[in-house]
């Protein structure tokens, strides 16, 4: 896989394939979480960046929806 994140994400496949998110928002997600590499990211800290002001438990929601939708936007 190769993920270039300067001058606009790219992401393409091992196959050679542009990889497409569904939402900007499911790429910036994306985007932060190959950023953090193996350091990770923190649940919490990702529902306050993209889902500020809305509950703990729907931001959750928010998050593991988005998550599964940048799974499915893999070949």
């Amino acid at each position: 896989m190769r993920i270039r994140l300067l001058g606009g994400l790219e992401l393409i496949s091992p196959l050679g394939e542009p990889v497409r998110f569904a939402t900007r928002k499911t790429a910036l997600l994306f985007a932060a979480l190959a950023l953090a590499g193996q350091r990770g990211v923190r649940r919490e800290a990702l529902c306050e960046a993209f889902w500020p002001g809305r509950g703990e438990a729907q931001a959750r929601n928010s998050l593991r929806q988005a998550l599964v939708a940048i799974r499915r936007s893999f070949p």
